[in-house]
Parts: C-alpha cells; structure tokens; sequence
C-alpha cells in the first residue's frame, strides 16, 4: 500500500510513547477474560487497554468490570449492539490517548516482549502501520497482516481517514 509508505511521524522518541491496546470480541465474548489477563501477563511495554464490549453475557460482562477495577488502565467501551469490527475500532479510535494504537481482538494469545518488539520494529524501518506475524501452537505462521492485528500512528489513521 504506498500510503503506508509515506512518513507522518518522527519515530525517534517512540520508545517514550504509551500504546493504546484496541480490543474488540470476535464471534463470541468468551475468551476476552483469557486474552485480557494474557496480555497483562506479556506485555512489558507502557500501554492503555481499551475493551469494546456490546451485548456480552452477564457472566462476561462482569468478568470484564472486575479486571477493569484490578488493571486500573484498562477501560471498558460499551456499545448498545454488538459492532461490527470495524465499528468497534471506530468507537475506541476515539478514545485512544497515545500516539501508537493496536488493534487486536480477543483471540489474540501474545508471547513476552511482543509489543516491544512491535514498537521497535515501528522505529527500525520508520513506518506508521505494522502487523505482527500471527503463529498457531505450533509456531506456524497461519497469518500475516489479517486486519485484525496491526499497530499504527493516530497520525497514519487520520491520514488513511479511520480516524474521526
């Protein structure tokens, strides 16, 4: 894609920068517990979590509220119908406060140091949209760039118009 090419940010500093985690349901609400204490577990670098929920179960919904009180970054972004994904992406865009953001949804199972090794690699080869590469059990690459998973500036998303 030769937009995200273009530079639209000076990533020397990135390493100061928070990154706002996107999380948003895939199918079903069942594994958001599983993929928000995973990423709490592996994830070494400075971030915000945001959670797009709408009409998760009760049991689910709970669930989230307690890990909303015990990880005090972590914000809870209801909707009133179950978003398509990128509603859901639309929606907490809005409320990203840091100049990286990363949109995953609740399947996502990371390793240690991902999103440091993510960031670093932003910075190595200067670019303003990155995918990680998305490994099954076995460590087989399955998918790369599935529009699912990615990290990018706020400044790229404007350009590219996905933010508001």
């Amino acid at each position: 894609m030769a937009t995200s090419a273009r530079n639209f940010k000076n990533h020397s500093t990135l390493h100061k920068d928070r990154v706002t985690i996107v999380m948003v349901a895939h199918e079903d609400y069942s594994s958001f517990p599983k993929a928000i204490d995973k990423f709490y577990e592996n994830t070494d670098y400075p971030f915000d979590l945001l959670v797009v929920e709408g009409q998760a179960p009760h049991a689910i919904q709970t669930a989230l509220e307690k890990r909303a009180k015990l990880y005090k970054n972590m914000r809870i972004l209801y909707t009133h119908h179950t978003p398509l994904l990128n509603e859901a992406y639309n929606v907490a865009i809005a409320h990203a406060r840091s100049p990286l953001v990363f949109f995953t949804d609740n399947r996502l199972v990371p390793e240690k140091g991902w999103l440091s090794d993510l960031v670093r690699a932003l910075k190595l080869y200067n670019c303003d949209v990155l995918a990680p590469l998305v490994t099954d059990t076995d460590g087989q690459t399955i998918a790369a760039m599935t529009g699912q998973s990615f990290l990018a500036t706020k400044q790229a998303l404007t350009v590219l118009g996905i933010r508001r």
